[in-house]
């Protein structure tokens, strides 16, 4: 059967059924970005003041992002 699925719904030639939920994977993904940025965030915290300094970061620029919420996302997916 072809169809055309949109959420919760099928749309195809013998009309509109039901179809699985996309939501909890939307919400599995964003979880797992959060837990991402945690991680990121946590390593970038974890580094010396030598390596900071190769990157162009002082160590301000690093306590600044960690103090930052985990659901402020800079790239905002």
């Amino acid at each position: 059967m072809d169809c055309i699925e949109r959420d919760w719904l099928c749309a195809s030639r013998e009309g509109f059924i039901e179809a699985k939920p996309r939501w909890w994977w939307r919400v599995w993904q964003q979880v797992q970005r959060w837990r991402a940025l945690q991680r990121e965030r946590a390593a970038l915290y974890g580094l010396s003041d030598a390596a900071l300094k190769d990157l162009g970061l002082s160590r301000y620029d690093v306590d600044k992002e960690a103090q930052r919420p985990f659901w402020d996302d800079p790239l905002r997916k």
